[in-house]
């Protein structure tokens, strides 16, 4: 189930009523509707000392290509600092100190997520100003140009590192002149100097809806204590329109690109292939892949490449999000740069002799220290809360939440070689992307100095 169908698929109702109930140990999980219409998770945990609404608006602003994609990083920042009506810019995150109460807001390509924990006897007033917050925020001018100024610089700063300009180079090879791909660059410092105050006055007015916004509400809390407390948050946010997950295209192909930085001291070499979007399952079972795939270094790519060639400083493989419909492997690492060509051979044939016949002796200790993570998590409210939301994005029921641990036992050597089988690229479908001073790193392939050249690779 794709997202734009499991949110059309959130059943409204004008009582509060159980859908679904799921438990694990002391947590009990059900679907919930408030008393004003609003679907929500409850998780109830038995003497947790915390509560957090966690909350998922979603938005398409990332695939329209006619908003500048610095705004929405500013503006959430910027939100819970800049004041709101009856909140003094400024005091608002004392305020919340004072009371042990945390909040934070960020955008993602899809969501704007947020985030609200704080004690039973602070609820009314932490979700008190959050709404404040999200109905009346005053963006006040001299925080709103120092936070700009402070992104300006921290952007400034990673953008000038080659290996970033390197990753910047395989978006423009694989998403092109697209707007998910401008969403996703880190933006330049003209486009974080045309950011203006009324923009981001403006981002607030369409961020904020009940249409189409996933929540999930965990701690020691009633299932009518709860949906009070979704009823608060939201008082007076309007219905809003409703948002169509976006979409984007993407030319993952085997290209082997060089992005030449005379200056830098070091290279990198990046290796990136495609992977199913997360809503088609085995979430866990790729994190456990990538792992045993980096090695230790006598084995996988950490071993290939760093003990075998002695070429890298670093060496191993990650999963990572790009948008609900593009994740993507990376296997990367510091190299040295006389020995780039011989690193790119080597991980090539260690990912094609692992894929075909992968290494899983170390598979029971990963899958037990994954385990004894997601127990410790399943004490806390905020990871519940957020699994079960997250699940419910992804099309998933949220009672995955309180069964992720079954996740984890269900994976073995067979479904590994399975999903690498069907799942994984081929060692001939991958992306090469080297950024080194020698522009001669690697033979044969396009060398570039702006990561905008990649388009013509």
């Amino acid at each position: 189930m794709n997202i734009q169908t499991m949110i059309k698929q959130i059943v409204v109702g004008t009582i509060v009523c159980t859908l679904l109930a799921c438990q694990s140990k002391d947590n009990v999980l059900s679907e919930q509707v408030s008393p004003s219409g609003l679907a929500y998770t409850h998780i109830n945990m038995p003497g947790n000392s915390r509560i957090t609404i966690q909350v998922a608006w979603p938005t398409s602003r990332a695939y329209e290509g006619n908003h500048n994609p610095a705004v929405p990083l500013i503006a959430t920042r910027l939100l819970l600092a800049g004041g709101a009506k009856d909140y003094p810019a400024g005091e608002t995150i004392e305020r919340m100190s004072d009371m042990n109460t945390q909040g934070e807001l960020w955008e993602e390509r899809d969501y704007v997520f947020g985030v609200l924990h704080f004690s039973p006897e602070h609820s009314a007033e932490s979700v008190k100003i959050a709404n404040a917050h999200i109905l009346t925020p005053a963006f006040d001018e001299k925080w709103f140009e120092r936070i700009k100024n402070e992104y300006a610089e921290q952007m400034k700063e990673a953008g000038s590192q080659s290996r970033v300009q390197g990753y910047q180079a395989f978006r423009w090879a694989t998403f092109q002149d697209t707007p998910l791909r401008e969403a996703l660059s880190i933006p330049d410092e003209d486009v974080i100097d045309r950011v203006k105050h009324s923009m981001v006055v403006e981002w607030a007015k369409t961020a904020f809806k009940r249409n189409g916004v996933v929540i999930a509400v965990a701690g020691d809390i009633t299932a009518a204590e709860a949906g009070g407390l979704v009823d608060q948050l939201f008082e007076g946010v309007p219905e809003g329109k409703a948002t169509v997950a976006g979409t984007s295209a993407a030319k993952f192909s085997a290209q082997r690109i060089v992005f030449h930085a005379p200056e830098s001291p070091t290279s990198t070499l990046s290796v990136i292939g495609k992977l199913p979007p997360a809503s088609e399952g085995s979430y866990y079972q790729d994190f456990i892949i990538a792992n045993l795939l980096s090695g230790g270094f006598e084995s996988g790519l950490s071993g290939a490449v760093r003990t075998e060639l002695r070429a890298a400083y670093t060496f191993g493989a990650q999963v990572e999000a790009i948008s609900h419909e593009h994740r993507i492997l990376v296997m990367a690492g510091l190299v040295e740069t006389t020995k780039l060509a011989q690193a790119e051979q080597s991980v090539l044939e260690a990912y094609t002799q692992f894929r075909a016949n992968p290494s899983l002796k170390g598979l029971s200790a990963m899958k037990k220290r994954f385990k004894t993570g997601l127990k410790e998590d399943l004490k806390d409210t905020g990871s519940v809360a957020y699994d079960a939301m997250i699940s419910k994005i992804y099309g998933m029921d949220s009672s995955r939440a309180l069964a992720l641990l079954d996740e984890i036992d269900a994976i073995t050597e067979e479904s590994i070689k399975n999903r690498l089988n069907t799942a994984f690229p081929k060692a001939d479908e991958l992306t090469v992307i080297v950024d080194s001073p020698d522009a001669k790193a690697l033979p044969d392939a396009c060398v570039i100095t702006v990561a905008k050249e990649a388009l013509d690779c």
